[in-house]
């Protein structure tokens, strides 16, 4: 095989280097496709130690011939020998806690030309919202992935004419979606918290928690997804009163249920902790950023770790795909550690106390 055909022009590689001078001394997840024999794979990841970037290598060839033999201190590699179009498919459609690959920061791609545009779109809602995508042989290849040069062309792309040429996509999800929403607003961000509250009993340790730590709190109160109206209004009840308890603004986002059940459909069935939660967490976040965009909060973070049936991992996962540090930061408050649920049922003996999550489908779990 001819060696321009397995190994990246020097270029390319020097573009990729020069990209990972963002990601000194971090820790990060980089996903390469195509691996070859893995010569690009070895360098990236020699670059990376001498940065000391830590973290997990992901890379992915359909057939066995990956030679990669070096270890690099703090960075785990993980050779998948499988039909990348499947094999991230599959990924994608797992429960948030069970995908081998996600939260991606660099994306190379390097496989079959044809299928770029495709790598893009099964990665899109694996990475995370400060993130690049980087393609190689965009010059040399350009009329087979022709489709996927129009699709990078809607974000903010730069795009390389070196011999072979590439380009480097920063994603800027955050924008993204707030893009996709019609947002346009002059964003001047304030110290100031915004708070996606699910319930009042579990708002309360998490509102002391905040308070001790200074934060300027405003409660957002979201759930599109509780189930009948008369829970919602309920639950909205003693939400109001806590608020007025602490003294603290709070914002009723406009009830609209049949928006959450467009969003899961397809996932009705599922049964609690499953995809259909995870999307829960997903429309719930993407309200979230909205409103805080929208009114200047450059800090967001969310009650619903207090729950011990919440796994917070998820959540926080989740959050770091669509918030953007550099514009809104969300806080990974953990807030059912240091005993925080119980603290939450002792401080909250007099309120109404649901038996359910919310949705229609939680209710019927039993």
């Amino acid at each position: 095989m001819e060696k321009q055909q397995w190994y990246i022009n020097d270029d390319n590689l020097k573009l990729i280097y020069d990209l990972l001078e963002k990601y000194k001394h971090k820790t990060i997840n980089f996903l390469e496709i195509g691996t070859g024999h893995g010569y690009s794979a070895i360098k990236i990841m020699q670059k990376m130690s001498e940065l000391n970037i830590k973290g997990n290598f992901y890379t992915i060839e359909k057939d066995d011939i990956v030679q990669i033999n070096q270890k690099f201190k703090g960075i785990k590699l993980h050779i998948i020998t499988a039909d990348a179009t499947k094999y991230l498919n599959d990924n994608l459609e797992l429960q948030e806690n069970q995908k081998e690959i996600n939260n991606i920061d660099l994306l190379f791609i390097d496989g079959m030309h044809r299928q770029y545009k495709q790598y893009f779109e099964l990665c899109f809602d694996l990475m995370n919202a400060d993130s690049y995508v980087i393609a190689d042989n965009t010059i040399s290849h350009k009329e087979k992935m022709l489709d996927f040069i129009d699709k990078v062309k809607e974000f903010n792309t730069t795009f390389y004419e070196t011999e072979k040429g590439m380009t480097i996509t920063h994603l800027n999800k955050t924008k993204y979606y707030l893009k996709q929403m019609n947002i346009e607003h002059d964003f001047v961000p304030e110290n100031k918290l915004l708070l996606d509250v699910c319930c009042a009993p579990c708002s309360t340790h998490s509102i002391d928690v905040l308070l001790k730590d200074n934060q300027k709190i405003t409660l957002f109160l979201s759930n599109h997804n509780v189930h009948p109206i008369e829970e919602y209004e309920r639950r909205k009840t003693e939400q109001l009163k806590l608020a007025d308890k602490y003294n603290l603004e709070i914002i009723e986002d406009e009830y609209n249920d049949k928006r959450w059940f467009d969003f899961i459909k397809g996932y009705e069935n599922c049964k609690e902790h499953e995809k259909r939660c995870d999307l829960c967490f997903e429309y719930r976040f993407l309200l979230l950023l909205k409103y805080a965009y929208l009114n200047n909060f450059n800090k967001v973070t969310s009650t619903l770790t207090i729950s011990p049936y919440k796994d917070s991992k998820t959540i926080f996962s989740i959050a770091r795909k669509i918030f953007d540090p550099d514009i809104i930061e969300y806080l990974e408050y953990d807030f059912k550690k240091q005993d925080g649920y119980n603290h939450s049922i002792e401080k909250s003996k007099d309120m109404y106390r649901q038996d359910y999550c919310g949705c229609i489908y939680s209710r019927k779990r039993d």
